[in-house]
């Protein structure tokens, strides 16, 4: 690793001072390139300048004694990452948040590089880049390896119209034959990849490439776009927070961990459900877009998984790159499982434990893992019986893993035994070497316990390769009937396939000619409804030329909106009847729109407001109840007849008089009155 560091093109970056990270305008920055053809010195730099410098030159390494010189958050630091060349990395020599940071002038002469007391910009860029050639550092990353790419349409649907369906036909078939393009150039360049679909009836709504390589690998071959009808989004994945990884990594000795059975429901949300080996439930979740990536950092904290199960036949092709990923293998049932039967799988499971599955993907998850579990239980089981039988002392876990990977029980325990005995014969030779008088009795008797235990395994190995044989036999046995299911199974599924094509194809028709057929029936009968309006209209009509009927004005409620918007239908002019279906609700201002049109009379349909029956009658106006006319209406049109609309004016006009003279009477009697209290006063007053 060093050798690589040490020939690489190594860029030193120190901010200078009076500059400022938050700062766009007044940080200036001094580089030092160091690399194997020449060295020069950069000063001054502006950020923008140091970025063109960075990738004209294309370094591999951009080496700082603090990151945040650059930018003053991670926001800033994924903002300068991105533009970045793909393959230069961002290194900070002084250490990481998590390990602990060094001055660089201690980390200097650490490493033998001869510096003077305090440190010029320049200098301490030139250190930043040496130390970096000696693989000192940690390599900032900002994002996944990883890059997504998403494929939808360039333009939204409008509103519809005639050839909306056709538009959008047209945009689906775009989408997914240039998911298709890209599937083939990845397929292609073996680069490993995750694809999730929005699919509609014509094509695809949308789809998403998750892919395992940077996107240093992937900018040749992807490219983002955006046309008029389709785009193409190339993204790094980014990283909640910042990494920092040593330079130089550490060697880590592996630990043996817990066998693990896992439960997967792939898709856009992901079911994750994980078992020990013992049937316990240690995790239960969904997330949208889980990447295996995630699923295996997830299941890491609990150990390393063995199986993993899925719910559908054949297994989704998420399961066996996920399986291949982490050398486990698949559980698939022989036949897709259904929502019933994973429901009253993960009940009784779950029956009086505190976790339940909060939706469809973590029950999904939880009937695989489940399932999965079923499986091997039986193998567990034996692999129980034949540890307690034989009185070792063996691993039971690891044992269990072994066999469910493919071992024999006897050879699962044995070969745990052959590392114990070596154990125990190290131990017996290092005690030897420092005491041999005292332990010769010891190796006898533990000499004749190894025969006696060798002894019972080669009884034991005889009778388990006699069962060897016996379940050879009926394996093969089960295989040949298991081939002669699957080809009928095929048979079934080819003939299934057509038949279940066609009765969808029959359905959609039938649907369709159904909707049509109802389309017919609405049109005929508001066709109906039409011609019988258009009869009464022309009956009015005929009657309203022999004046034999009076046209109404028609307003359906007592507001200014709807007055504006009958005069502009019927045009309400002098001398009109109008009639207001609902005259509740207007006021004085509403009254006063029709006494200003100098309309003849208002029938009312509802009862009416005070003040706008007071302003009708200042202007003299007849107010006449519905109730008191017969008025036949069709749609926006009325009439009454003109004899009786002459008899209820003239009743109005006559009770109108009547009521004007009461009022006058009355006046005149409060007036008569009050001149005799005043004059009554007066004579008293006189006297």
């Amino acid at each position: 690793m060093s050798k690589i560091v040490s020939g690489s093109c190594i860029m030193g970056v120190d901010i200078l001072p009076m500059s400022s990270p938050s700062s766009m305008l007044s940080r200036r920055y001094a580089a030092f390139l160091l690399s194997k053809d020449a060295n020069e010195t950069f000063e001054k730099l502006t950020l923008r300048e140091l970025l063109k410098i960075i990738n004209e030159v294309k370094p591999d390494i951009v080496a700082s004694d603090n990151i945040f010189e650059f930018a003053p958050n991670q926001r800033g630091i994924i903002y300068l990452l991105r533009r970045f060349p793909p393959s230069t990395k961002l290194v900070q020599v002084t250490g990481s948040p998590a390990g602990g940071m060094e001055p660089l002038t201690s980390i200097a002469a650490k490493y033998g590089l001869t510096i003077s007391s305090k440190l010029s910009p320049t200098e301490a860029a030139e250190v930043c880049a040496r130390l970096a050639a000696k693989g000192v550092g940690y390599i900032v990353y900002a994002f996944e390896n990883e890059t997504k790419i998403i494929v939808s349409r360039g333009r939204t649907l409008g509103p519809g119209g005639s050839s909306s369906e056709r538009f959008r036909r047209r945009l689906h078939a775009l989408v997914s034959q240039t998911t298709q393009v890209i599937k083939n150039i990845l397929d292609d360049a073996r680069i490993d990849y995750d694809l999730y679909t929005q699919e509609s009836e014509h094509g695809l709504k949308q789809s998403k490439f998750l892919v395992y390589a940077d996107r240093a690998r992937l900018g040749s071959l992807v490219k983002p776009s955006r046309g008029r009808d389709v785009q193409v989004k190339v993204e790094p994945v980014v990283l909640d927070k910042l990494e920092w990884i040593p330079l130089i990594p550490k060697v880590v000795t592996p630990v043996s961990k817990k066998a693990l059975i896992l439960g997967i429901d792939p898709g856009i949300t992901c079911g994750l459900a994980v078992l020990d080996l013992d049937g316990n439930l240690l995790l239960l979740r969904s997330e949208k877009e889980l990447t295996r990536k995630k699923i295996i950092e997830e299941i890491s904290n609990f150990g390393v998984p063995i199986y993993i199960g899925s719910d559908v036949y054949p297994p989704p092709e998420f399961v066996k790159k996920l399986a291949n990923s982490v050398n486990a293998k698949i559980f698939s049932p022989s036949h897709t499982m259904s929502v019933d039967e994973k429901r009253e799988i993960t009940r009784k499971f779950l029956d009086g434990k505190s976790l339940k599955a909060r939706d469809s993907h973590q029950r999904d998850a939880l009937a695989s893992a489940i399932k999965a579990y079923q499986y091997l239980k039986n193998k567990f089981e034996q692999v129980e019986a034949h540890v307690k039988e034989m009185n070792v002392d063996v691993p039971l876990d690891q044992v269990k893993a072994s066999v469910a990977k493919g071992a024999s029980i006897s050879e699962a325990i044995a070969s745990f035994l052959e590392e114990e005995e070596l154990e125990e014969a190290e131990e017996v030779k290092a005690v030897s070497e420092e005491k041999p008088e005292e332990t010769i009795d010891k190796l006898r008797k533990n000499l004749e316990q190894l025969r006696c235990k060798f002894r019972r395994c080669r009884e034991k190995n005889q009778r388990l390769e006699q069962q060897i044989l016996q379940s050879q036999e009926t394996i093969n046995s089960l295989k040949e009937e298991i081939k002669a299911l699957n080809n009928q199974l095929e048979v079934l599924r080819s003939e299934n396939f057509a038949e279940i094509k066609l009765n969808r194809l029959h359905t959609r028709y039938h649907e369709e000619n159904a909707r049509l057929k109802a389309e017919l029936a609405r049109i005929k009968s508001e066709l109906a409804s039409v011609r019988l309006q258009l009869s009464g209209l022309r009956r009015i009509k005929l009657m309203e030329s022999r004046g034999l009927v009076y046209p109404l004005k028609v307003v359906k409620s007592f507001t200014q909106e709807e007055i504006r918007k009958a005069d502009e239908l019927l045009g309400i002019k002098a001398g009109d009847i109008v009639f207001l279906e609902d005259s509740t609700g207007g006021g004085r201002q509403t009254a006063e729109i029709l006494v200003q049109k100098r309309i003849s009379a208002v029938i009312c349909g509802s009862g009416i407001s005070h003040i706008a029956l007071e302003r009708f009658l200042e202007a003299d106006i007849p107010i006449i109840p519905r109730e008191d006319i017969n008025i036949k209406q069709v749609d926006e049109f009325a009439i009454v007849d003109k004899e009786e609309l002459e008899r209820v004016l003239a009743k109005y006009k006559q009770k109108t008089l009547e009521q004007k003279r009461a009022q006058a009477e009355k006046l005149l009697e409060t007036v008569v009155k009050q001149y005799r209290e005043e004059r009554q006063r007066e004579l008293s007053e006189n006297h």
